[in-house]
């Protein structure tokens, strides 16, 4: 398929032909065969042309497709100015575009035209200044764009609506995002929270076993106990095993070793009491505290290291 010139290409192509024409050496046919092709272009061309006059605004000359693209009859369009179809500029601003064109020789702009049904067309137009018998003239090339435009308007609302619904999706995105690492947060310090409950549970359990009955079952065993006594003695200390069991594998086995007030400093040692807090809350000297805090740590495992207690008894909670 041959593409369609552009507006700037026809109007090359026509000049071209017109210097043909004007050249006195040519021969007679060779001119007739000149102005034949011209006006093959002329009459054919797919875009509308047409001779202003500028000193009036008429139509000198134009072809089929200028007047019957904008549904003139041939004879209707030879009596009308070019404002009488022109909708962006009024009959004064056509003259003084005009004026312009012939002062700098050429134009390529865009406009709008009037069908004689009043459509409104958009327009692509260029022109330049021809002389004929020592007239100059405008001659002017326009092309209907109303369909492209209306491609490109309809390109770009639809880029338009595609940008604004990758925004509304990004905005949801974020907000779905930021409330799921809420939720998240949220949902970390309750586990947090339980997992802290259950520990503070397991080690009350812990110590009151170990501080409030655990020491009653010794006495008892110092006690004279018949065999079924003992027997009995033996089930209950082993049914007191079995329930605390699930507690003492979680917790460190090296703190059942450690004496009631032992486990009650461990656990202000837990909470970042210094000794001079913890010596005040118990009713002790500070270096009763510190007594204890040195058989804890060699209790557990820490000895002569250098590690720091309170770091090492909350990293043996995880």
């Amino acid at each position: 398929m041959t593409e369609t010139p552009t507006c700037e290409e026809l109007q090359q192509k026509i000049k071209e032909l017109e210097k043909e024409v004007s050249e006195h050496e040519q021969t007679e046919e060779s001119l007739r065969e000149s102005e034949n092709r011209y006006r093959i272009i002329f009459e054919q061309a797919a875009d509308s042309i047409a001779i202003i006059d500028p000193d009036t605004g008429m139509l000198v000359n134009f072809n089929d497709k200028a007047h019957e693209g904008l549904g003139y009859t041939h004879q209707k369009f030879k009596e009308i100015k070019l404002s009488e179809f022109e909708v962006q500029e009024s009959e004064a601003e056509v003259m003084k575009h005009l004026a312009k064109i012939l002062k700098e020789g050429s134009d390529t702009f865009e406009t709008q035209h009037r069908t004689k049904n009043g459509q409104i067309r958009d327009i692509s137009v260029c022109c330049r200044v021809i002389s004929i018998q020592g007239k100059d003239l405008v001659q002017v090339i326009w092309r209907d764009i109303t369909e492209r435009n209306k491609d490109k308007a309809a390109l770009k609302k639809a880029k338009d609506e595609l940008e604004q619904r990758v925004q509304e999706r990004t905005i949801e995105l974020e907000i779905k995002t930021k409330s799921l690492e809420e939720l998240n947060t949220a949902m970390q310090v309750l586990l947090e929270k339980r997992k802290e409950d259950k520990t503070e549970v397991e080690e009350n359990v812990m110590n009151n076993v170990k501080g409030l009955i655990a020491p009653y079952f010794d006495k008892i065993n110092e006690t004279k106990l018949d065999d079924h006594q003992k027997t009995i003695l033996s089930i209950l200390q082993s049914n007191l095993d079995e329930i605390v069991s699930p507690f003492t594998r979680r917790l460190s086995m090296k703190y059942l070793s450690l004496t009631p007030k032992e486990i009650m400093i461990v656990n202000m040692i837990k909470l970042g009491y210094p000794s001079k807090k913890i010596a005040k809350m118990m009713g002790i000297s500070s270096r009763t505290v510190d007594t204890h805090r040195k058989n804890i740590r060699s209790k557990i495992g820490l000895g002569q290291k250098r590690a720091n207690l309170r770091s090492y008894l909350l990293a043996y909670e995880q």
